[in-house]
């Protein structure tokens, strides 16, 4: 019988790696696969601390820490609220992603202090069933949707904050058949709960409500695409990538591209790929010798694969980012290499 570490391991190869082959049904607790998912998204922070602006690495590690902290189930007011407080009274940056379940959407929440105020950010946290069967590979997505800015004073006000924090309380617990995905049967329409609901209850209530406080903002976007599978068979509910891999996903990009976009466009998204090869390769390291050979070596060649395209990069690159390749890989070409050379030995 397989041990709950391989267990575990296995759900987190399937949502990192998406191979080809995906279980019938849902993951039996995605809390814990979620928690999992934060932490080893945290853990790959550590060898690159020597890195670049140690200010970057102190708002992720804080803003991780956080998010995971707050993402353990549904939101709590109490909880929201300090974690609110946080963000505006912080005298580092400090960004929560808040993955509101049953709505099928996300809030990147986040101070700018240039202009004294907080964003609040919007976005979508898993497409339709027909779009995902649809498309060939993957689908492009532009991060966030929709975004407010706050002033900070009515951000602070203790009743506003209050309210906020309630309503999200209630979307991450209830859900609602008004924003449920239907299916037609008999000639009647009913809800599809093998599908995703509409996120209208904060895409379009909740950020009209904060637009009628502060005001629409433009903040830079990130273009992603978007992989995920379905496996349409006999399950109640069927096998979906989580959710909130994309929001960490998300979050961390946008920390990144807010923080080092102004210095070079491109340099937030080598922190981000570097940051990606750490999470598999640590996940390689700890499946050597626990999971199945085939899982081991799709893994290992996934981040093979991850770490040529980035040396190929690098040869193009120049000034500032080609400093920026050289020293991700001073910091982690030994390290991963062990890993690899590991893997190939005991496979």
């Amino acid at each position: 019988m397989a041990t709950d570490e391989i267990l575990q391991l296995e759900a987190l190869f399937r949502h990192l790696v998406l191979p080809p082959k995906l279980p019938r049904d849902c993951d039996s607790d995605n809390v814990a696969l979620d928690r999992s998912l934060g932490e080893r998204l945290q853990n790959a922070l550590a060898i690159y601390h020597d890195v670049g602006d140690t200010r970057v690495w102190r708002t992720l590690e804080a803003s991780l820490q956080t998010t995971g902290n707050l993402n353990q189930g549904p939101l709590y007011q109490d909880d929201l609220v300090k974690a609110f407080q946080l963000v505006k009274d912080s005298d580092c940056s400090v960004w929560l992603g808040l993955h509101v379940v049953l709505q099928n959407a996300a809030l990147i929440v986040h101070r700018d202090h240039a202009t004294s105020s907080v964003i609040l950010e919007e976005f979508q946290t898993a497409a339709p069933v027909s779009d995902v069967l649809k498309t060939d590979h993957a689908l492009t997505w532009d991060f966030p949707s929709r975004a407010v800015a706050v002033s900070l004073s009515d951000f602070s006000n203790e009743s506003f904050l209050g309210n906020l924090s309630r309503f999200l309380e209630q979307a991450s617990s209830q859900a609602f058949d008004r924003f449920a995905a239907r299916a037609s049967k008999g000639g009647q329409s009913i809800v599809e709960i093998r599908d995703c609901p509409s996120p209208a209850l904060i895409s379009e209530m909740l950020m009209s409500l904060l637009e009628g406080l502060g005001s629409p903002v433009h903040v830079r976007r990130l273009r992603k695409r978007v992989r995920d599978d379905v496996v349409l068979d006999t399950s109640e509910i069927p096998w979906r990538r989580s959710p909130y891999w994309l929001v960490l996903r998300v979050t961390l990009g946008r920390i990144l591209s807010t923080l080092l976009g102004d210095a070079h466009e491109a340099m937030g998204r080598v922190y981000y790929k570097f940051i990606m090869c750490a999470v598999l390769a640590n996940l390689l390291r700890d499946c050597v010798g626990k999971l199945h050979p085939e899982m081991t070596l799709m893994l290992q060649a996934k981040l093979c694969r991850r770490l040529a395209k980035l040396e190929s990069e690098k040869m193009s690159a120049s000034g500032p980012l080609s400093a920026a390749y050289n020293d991700f890989f001073a910091a982690s070409s030994g390290t991963f290499g062990t890993i690899v050379a590991d893997a190939r030995h005991r496979v």
